[in-house]
């Protein structure tokens, strides 16, 4: 959903009409950032049994999904610094104002902005490509 709607908030101009297309993106990010770093609380303090194999493919997939973890957090905080960076309010679930994380500035908005769209991108080649690739098939097998 978040894809998709950003994708289409890129192509629009602002405009009273669409701005609750914006809140709804900035409550559905933060709400992910929210659950993503619950997430990895929780799996600081129960982490996973260790893998059955071992050597390099255990220590490329263990960096592939802390990659996954860095992506789904820093994606929402980006989404958050380049909205800051506008001077405009960040507002979550039509009521709640989330504090300005970074300066007012074009500079920064831009650089959050692309830094957002450049880590969403990552993220969906990562996972496409896992599905690509048979990843998935594989590990159903396994299951």
């Amino acid at each position: 959903v978040q894809l998709p709607l950003g994708l289409r908030l890129a192509s629009i101009e602002p405009a009273l009409a669409n701005l609750w297309l914006y809140g709804l993106h900035k409550t559905l990010g933060m709400t992910a950032f929210a659950l993503m770093t619950a997430r990895l609380i929780w799996h600081l303090y129960t982490p996973p049994p260790a893998p059955l194999g071992g050597g390099w493919q255990a220590t490329a997939a263990k960096a592939v999904h802390w990659t996954i973890y860095a992506l789904m957090l820093a994606i929402p905080l980006s989404g958050w610094i380049g909205s800051s960076a506008t001077g405009i309010d960040t507002v979550i679930f039509n009521r709640l104002t989330l504090p300005a994380i970074a300066p007012a500035s074009e500079a920064w908005e831009t650089g959050a902005f692309a830094f957002h769209n450049e880590t969403q991108r990552t993220l969906g080649v990562a996972v496409t490509g896992r599905h690509f690739t048979g990843q998935d098939e594989l590990q159903a097998g396994i299951q």
